[in-house]
């Protein structure tokens, strides 16, 4: 997967092959819609096959031959309609179309068009996921020959997970919140809505490091040992753009 990060960082337009994807900023999205529904209309870039057995759309038999786009997505019309709003929104072209298992997209007078098939999906969804950064859904699939009993434990320990995570949850203004006030610097509310996705959640994770190793050195100075805030734990380290 390649790594973009020179564009993310920057607020530039990402360019795959003859396609473009353009940045957008919070107050662009949420000129849209509302940041938590714009974000749901990644689920057909993000989901996976396993995420499909879970929810019980396929089995795991059809898993094996399936391939999410082309058996999958561009059959279901809700995920179309995700796909085709996202695209529409991060390439800025308003003309879309359905044809022979392929998405296409048309630029301005329709000079020149844009073919999405199951050889490139995969390429602008890892583009998409990372200018709303977003990864794949990952679920546990239960283990194979449980017992009844034992199945009756496991179900009952990933309920337990889902609400326990579900419970923990970070939403996008909690990060909004802690990008404002969190660290030494303060972050308006204005300079945030000028700032992408990516941005914003890069920002978020660099306070929330530097806090942790502002904290670390602080217990560590006080015990005379620094073991936890030097080499991979330096503060340097902990700027370093990654995931």
């Amino acid at each position: 997967m390649n790594k973009y990060y020179n564009e993310l960082f920057l607020g530039k337009p990402i360019y795959y092959k003859s396609l473009i994807f353009y940045p957008l900023t919070i107050e662009e999205i949420t000129k849209i819609t509302d940041i938590e529904t714009f974000r749901n209309c990644m689920l057909p870039f993000i989901i996976t096959k396993d995420f499909l057995i879970e929810q019980k759309k396929i089995s795991k038999d059809e898993a094996c031959n399936l391939n999410i786009f082309e058996d999958y997505i561009i059959k279901e019309q809700a995920m179309l309609q995700q796909m085709a709003f996202m695209l529409s929104t991060y390439c800025k072209t308003s003309d879309i179309a359905l044809l022979d298992n392929k998405v296409i997209l048309y630029n301005e007078g329709k000079n020149s068009t844009f073919e999405i098939d199951k050889y490139n999906f995969e390429d602008i969804s890892d583009i998409l996921c990372q200018l709303t950064c977003m990864t794949k859904i990952k679920v546990e699939l239960p283990p194979p020959n449980m017992s009844e009993r034992q199945r009756d434990i496991w179900e009952k320990l990933q309920a337990g997970r889902k609400r326990s995570a579900k419970k923990n949850e970070s939403h996008i203004y909690d990060i909004m919140n802690i990008c404002e006030f969190c660290g030494n610097y303060y972050i308006s509310v204005a300079e945030l809505k000028s700032m992408t996705l990516w941005q914003m959640m890069n920002c978020y994770k660099a306070k929330t490091n530097m806090k942790i190793y502002d904290d670390n050195l602080l217990i560590g100075l006080a015990a005379h040992d620094l073991k936890s805030v030097i080499k991979n734990n330096h503060w340097s380290q902990k700027l370093l753009i990654r995931d």
